[in-house]
């Protein structure tokens, strides 16, 4: 079990269970996904820039989050839309039983908040 598909999945879910009619719910759920590992990875460079280098500019420059951008999106969109493997995803997940997939809700969860506010935290340091 992948844990960024299981995370893809409730994501997946969740967008399914609150658009009514549902559509386009895989291209959603990717985009959230990007948005998290986007969180993850910038919450990780201004933890860098606060801690060990001050003085970098690694993340005020335009073309580091146009790379970072790129090195999500790219691999996600070809993973999930190429020859259909959302699909495989989804059906792998459904078949899990009722009770292990409430225990996975409730850790996906918790591993979403937990990266909100680690992005949100390292988005207050001080830099000086």
């Amino acid at each position: 079990m992948r844990l960024d598909d299981y995370i893809y999945y409730k994501i997946y879910k969740s967008v399914e269970y609150v658009s009514k009619p549902p559509f386009w719910s895989d291209a959603k759920a990717t985009f959230a996904l990007i948005v998290l590992e986007l969180f993850l990875l910038s919450s990780g460079l201004m933890y860098y820039r606060a801690f060990f280098d001050p003085q970098t500019l690694i993340v005020k420059q335009k073309l580091t989050w146009v790379i970072m951008l790129g090195l999500l999106i790219i691999p996600n969109s070809y993973r999930y839309y190429n020859k259909d493997y959302y699909k495989e995803v989804i059906k792998k997940y459904d078949s899990l039983p009722k009770e292990k997939n409430l225990r996975g809700s409730i850790w996906v969860t918790i591993i979403i908040l937990l990266v909100i506010t680690n992005f949100f935290i390292a988005v207050n340091l001080k830099w000086e």
